[in-house]
């Protein structure tokens, strides 16, 4: 929530960078587990089936990132007065470099339509090679700055681990729910203590130790059993995350 009274405001400053820690962490795991499971349901085996496959994403993702940068050139004209050399600056950078453009919230589509890309790939893999890309993927977490922000490559890398992750955990959920209940308590009271120590250290501890406890302490309460009305209500905000994030944005 972005107003200009709490914008300046040093709760809501704190309060907004811890959630950024960690929120798109776990939207992208939970994009992978998504991920995993459409191309899964789809058993692609050929190069036409592939195809297909990625053609019918394009759509769904191409439509918006154009009425977005249409939207947010559109207002750059008429509430900022731009130029012409500022609008074809500012479109070039919304095309190619999305998270530095007006329409910034589009480079997620770039990132998630680039995972699609390589999920039917990642899926077919032997465990011991998933689980090798894994750790290569926890690595690259640390050199987003190192990484060109073209096409969102820079982004793709800091949260490929958490999409994979989020992969694999759909692959081998049995054994992963089978973990969450026998350690599922031990897991929230370190999640609470780390997040403890984050909050009195300034937000210092890295953001992957952060967002791993969370992701793992909100999938073993996503399992508990709930009120069907409360599971009902989670349901409808699953089933309408896509439509929800480009609203809200």
């Amino acid at each position: 929530i972005w107003f200009p009274e709490t914008i300046n405001t040093n709760w809501y400053l704190f309060s907004q960078k811890f959630v950024y820690q960690f929120h798109m962490p776990l939207f992208m795991c939970l994009s992978g587990f998504l991920a995993f499971l459409s191309v899964n349901k789809k058993n692609i085996k050929t190069k036409q089936e592939y195809l297909n496959y990625q053609k019918k994403k394009l759509y769904k993702f191409l439509p918006v990132c154009l009425l977005a940068v249409f939207t947010a050139v559109l207002l750059d004209i008429f509430y900022h007065a731009l130029d012409a050399e500022q609008v074809y600056k500012n479109i070039f950078t919304a095309v190619f470099i999305p998270a530095s453009g007006t329409a910034a919230f589009i480079w997620y589509l770039y990132v998630l339509f680039g995972f699609y890309l390589i999920t039917p790939f990642l899926i077919n893999f032997k465990r011991d090679t998933q689980f090798l890309i894994l750790f290569g993927a926890f690595l690259l977490t640390n050199f987003k700055d190192l990484v060109s922000p073209l096409f969102s490559t820079d982004l793709f890398c800091k949260y490929f681990f958490f999409f994979l992750a989020g992969g694999l955990i759909y692959l081998y959920r049995e054994q992963f729910v089978a973990y969450l209940n026998r350690n599922g308590r031990w897991i929230m009271l370190i999640s609470i203590i780390l997040i403890f120590i984050d909050l009195i250290n300034d937000l210092n501890l890295p953001y992957q130790v952060i967002s791993i406890v969370v992701i793992l302490s909100v999938m073993y309460i996503s399992i508990l059993k709930w009120p069907e009305q409360i599971s009902k209500i989670f349901i409808l905000i699953g089933k309408s995350s896509f439509a929800i994030y480009i609203l809200n944005s």
